[in-house]
């Protein structure tokens, strides 16, 4: 990574005017360090913004310089435009950001980026879960029978084809299942996310707290647990998905 000054000097009706202009250049996946300015990052590679509470009111350029994108990424807890991350989508694609000390907003870019919103749905295949079970599924799925006891790649799991930005998890009993409960997860690449919520003594649970962020490629899944001494029941959960 390299980080630069540069001095341009322009004449605008007789008159020289001086301006300031901070550059930082990186390779590989980095961290911005500057307090204004622009990055030259190379393509297939992220960069993770700084609080936004550390830079108020000042424009940062991120440019995509060969080919490939961009995924730009504030902290966590913060937003950019509401989401998690941004994706430069093209070699020379450009996005300027600026903080308003709470999030990051966008407010200029060499693209018009509109979100796809989708929503994935599953259920347990007309499938009375018993107690003291966890099985795993695929995103859309509604097979039967629920048999799989495991999460294996190619066979529990569905491939996201671009970057995806989950939230508003939402789980439905057939029947209450009691207080042991059923928890249902979004899972990762067979790692449990933070999107996760359980039914107990309802019938309908949610949780719109979370959001997370993959990228394509990432494989994704549902695992779902019951408690011992649950009612069975059958379930259906559902989850919205955003993207560029």
């Amino acid at each position: 990574m390299k980080v630069y000054c540069l001095i341009s000097l322009c004449a605008i009706s007789g008159l020289c005017q001086t301006a300031s202009l901070n550059v930082q250049i990186a390779s590989t996946d980095t961290t911005l360090t500057l307090k204004s300015g622009v990055l030259f990052l190379a393509g297939n590679h992220s960069v993770n913004l700084p609080s936004a509470s550390s830079i108020v009111g000042q424009p940062l350029v991120i440019k995509c310089t060969s080919i490939g994108t961009n995924l730009v990424i504030p902290i966590s807890g913060q937003t950019i435009d509401g989401y998690t991350s941004y994706t430069n989508q093209a070699v020379n694609d450009f996005v300027v950001v600026s903080s308003d000390g709470n999030n990051w907003w966008v407010i200029a870019s060499s693209t018009i980026h509109s979100f796809a919103l989708s929503f994935h749905c599953a259920t347990t295949g007309n499938t009375a879960i018993s107690p003291s079970v966890t099985i795993y599924f695929t995103l859309d799925n509604s097979a039967n029978p629920m048999t799989w006891t495991a999460d294996i790649s190619g066979g529990t799991r569905s491939v996201v084809s671009k970057n995806v930005t989950f939230r508003n998890l939402y789980l439905v009993a057939s029947v209450a299942p009691g207080s042991a409960g059923c928890a249902v997860t979004l899972m990762t690449n067979g790692v449990a996310s933070p999107l996760t919520c359980s039914v107990t003594t309802g019938k309908s649970t949610n949780d719109t707290t979370h959001v997370i962020s993959v990228v394509a490629g990432t494989e994704v899944g549902w695992k779902l647990a019951t408690g011992a001494g649950v009612t069975a029941a059958k379930y259906s959960m559902a989850i919205e998905a955003d993207h560029l």
